[in-house]
């Protein structure tokens, strides 16, 4: 996270007020991305946890200890707080960037999936046939004929449940409930890519398992 601001009113050396940059680093503050989970307890407010801080006296130059209130949310732990100068360059963390980078692609990395298994699911449907009629369809009958509608009901409906996930939703949205929105949009899309990933395997399945009868029948 990006280095707090902390003023000290009474130096433990000095006496004096000096102005530091806290650099913490936390366990647990989880956004919800297509990357990872996200720690469910994350929608309550922040929480408090004691530090106790080594500062460095601008003007002795020694050490000295003070206590810092900062402020987390229930379920992140901190894992380390040190202190510089309030006027040092904090040194960048790859991970922000990383973390961020996440973020940002997480939605599309959703939307490209299921623009994926919609080809991939109407890719399916004249391949199958095609493979039926390879393997003597026109000789199958009764129960035979009728079990291989299931695999393209399967298809369909997989390719109609990626659809539904990529549809938009009318809704308003401000800074204040962004981060609400876009959880519940993801978490609705994860439904969705999940139920059409079940739908496609089991047509998947069928299809394997009908075309091995129909071989050796």
């Amino acid at each position: 996270m990006a280095p707090i601001s902390h003023v000290v009113d009474r130096c433990g050396r000095c006496s004096g007020r000096h102005e530091f940059h806290l650099v913490v680093e936390m366990s647990g503050q989880q956004v919800l991305t297509f990357a990872g989970p996200a720690d469910d307890s994350a929608d309550a407010g922040p929480a408090g946890q004691d530090w106790d801080v080594e500062f460095r006296c601008p003007e002795t130059g020694k050490l000295f200890t003070d206590r810092v209130v900062l402020s987390t949310r229930p379920g992140a732990r901190v894992l380390s707080v040190r202190s510089e100068p309030a006027g040092s360059a904090a040194r960048p963390d790859w991970r922000e960037a990383e973390v961020g980078e996440w973020i940002k692609s997480s939605a599309g990395t959703g939307r490209d999936f299921c623009r994926t298994m919609i080809g991939a699911g109407t890719a399916a449907l004249p391949l199958y046939f095609a493979v039926l009629k390879l393997l003597g369809l026109e000789s199958a009958h009764g129960g035979w004929r009728a079990a291989t509608l299931g695999p393209p009901v399967l298809f369909l409906a997989a390719t109609v449940v990626f659809v539904v996930a990529l549809r938009p939703a009318l809704r308003p949205i401000d800074v204040a409930t962004v981060e609400a929105v876009r959880e519940h949009r993801l978490r609705t899309m994860n439904r969705a890519i999940t139920g059409g990933l079940v739908l496609f395997g089991m047509a998947m399945a069928h299809s394997l398992v009908l075309f091995l009868v129909l071989l050796w029948r």
